[in-house]
């Protein structure tokens, strides 16, 4: 949308049994995160980034820090049309999480907007 900037990525998924592998815990340097779902429903799982133990380091291509999974989730968000999420870079989260316990098809946007605190605070 405006560059390295401001990004718009389209996402199309069933989501995920939170055992699961691929329902991986998050955070970003450089990008802010809007999460927004345009159809279905998803679980969203968050927590302070510095409380969470990483699983593997920043990966500066992907933009991405993936931790390893906690116990329980501090808070959860349940994702539907009409609703938004902002996650920066303190905010781990991971996306993709079943809302009512079943699969279910998601078609989502994320809006990653650069970090001006990331360049600030020596991220990049």
């Amino acid at each position: 949308i405006l560059g390295d900037d401001v990004i718009l990525k389209i996402f199309s998924y069933e989501t995920l049994d939170p055992a699961s592998d691929l329902a991986e815990m998050e955070s970003h340097r450089r990008y802010l995160d809007i999460h927004t779902t345009i159809t279905g429903a998803e679980r969203i799982d968050w927590h302070p980034a510095a409380s969470l133990k990483v699983f593997r380091p920043y990966d500066e291509a992907a933009d991405e820090i993936i931790y390893a999974r906690p116990d329980n989730a501090f808070a959860s968000l349940t994702m539907t049309p009409g609703l938004f999420a902002l996650f920066g870079p303190a905010d781990a989260h991971r996306p993709r999480l079943h809302a009512a316990g079943n699969p279910e098809a998601v078609k989502k946007a994320v809006m990653k907007i650069r970090s001006k605190d990331a360049a600030i605070n020596g991220y990049y």
